[in-house]
């Protein structure tokens, strides 16, 4: 039987009543309202991305066929890492500099070697490789904070067991395995590209495929590397933006 608002909040009422010496008080009508507040909202947003997702894997099997080949990128788009990134190159930047330098976490912009000589401005090139290098390792300790997409997840999964599954990332070799394998998703796919002194990804991957852009359709999150996979030759209707 499916509860209601209303009884879930007479439930929350009761309990705290019971809970508490004290009556229906201001301070107990704001107890109760904030966590049916967060029950809705958690409600809504795995509703919203449940639907979501499904949508999209019921309209990728109108563009993906079997001569088709996936080309997924890894960070933000098979799996969420920017946090754990963030919290690696805080403990490296505190461990480097000795000081307590204050940098929040901006999920609108991925921490990297860019932001770093940006907000840190006078590090010497031995302290910004000192950095660089600490960040690597501490990064295996902050694997529990990332997550798959579970759209791109599900992606990936329906369609490895009959399409070439092709991981095309710029993240760094070493950091793209570790994360792979704490997500168990190594073996899912037949060809792994990483991070390489080259401006397109993609061009690199499919030169060294030797396959035709057409067949190719793109997992990505970012719209800058859209315009790279546009730019290799890949059709603009076999691009998927997460």
């Amino acid at each position: 039987m499916q509860v209601t608002f209303y009884e879930k909040f007479l439930f929350l009422a009761n309990f705290h009543s019971k809970n508490s010496d004290k009556s229906w008080s201001l301070s107990s009508k704001i107890y109760v309202i904030y966590n049916l507040g967060e029950i809705l909202m958690k409600k809504a947003y795995f509703t919203f991305s449940q639907n979501c997702g499904n949508k999209i894997i019921h309209n990728l099997d109108l563009i993906i066929t079997a001569d088709k080949v996936l080309f997924f990128d890894l960070d933000g788009t098979l799996v969420y890492t920017d946090y754990a990134n963030y919290k690696a190159y805080k403990k490296a930047i505190q461990i480097v500099t000795m000081n307590e330098i204050c940098i929040f976490y901006n999920k609108n912009e991925r921490f990297n070697r860019d932001v770093l000589k940006r907000i840190i401005p006078g590090l010497s090139e031995r302290e910004f490789k000192k950095i660089v290098i600490l960040k690597e390792e501490f990064y295996k300790e902050y694997l529990c904070e990332t997550s798959l997409n579970i759209t791109a997840y599900r992606a990936l999964n329906k369609y490895s067991k009959k399409n070439k599954t092709v991981l095309v990332t710029n993240s760094r070799k070493e950091r793209a395995i570790v994360t792979l394998n704490y997500h168990n998703l190594t073996d899912s796919f037949s060809h792994k590209f990483f991070k390489l002194d080259t401006e397109n990804k993609y061009i690199n991957a499919i030169n060294s495929l030797s396959i035709s852009p057409e067949k190719v359709i793109v997992f990505e999150n970012e719209k800058q590397e859209l315009l790279m996979a546009l730019r290799s030759g890949i059709p603009k209707k076999n691009m998927i933006l997460l």
